[in-house]
């Protein structure tokens, strides 16, 4: 009689190598944390950089190197 209904899929991220995270970026980031119940150090050790260096990514302040943006992506297609 119904159909079950399926999460829409999420949105294709932006290409992104380093720098600072576009704001597609940082709201996937955001929602991945939430969805996973993980705490912000617990996302930056799976990306491989300090705690306050997320958090200052996280805000724009500064931008990510190549390594610890492609983990990031790699982390929000999984």
């Amino acid at each position: 009689m119904f159909e079950a209904l399926s999460p829409p899929s999420p949105a294709p991220l932006p290409a992104y190598g380093r720098g600072k995270m576009p704001d597609e970026i940082r709201a996937a980031l955001a929602a991945y944390k939430r969805r996973h119940l993980l705490k912000q150090e617990e996302l930056a050790r799976l990306i491989g950089v300090s705690r306050p260096q997320l958090a200052n990514a996280g805000q724009r302040r500064f931008g990510l190197s190549e390594g610890p943006a492609m983990r990031l992506l790699e982390l929000l297609s999984a």
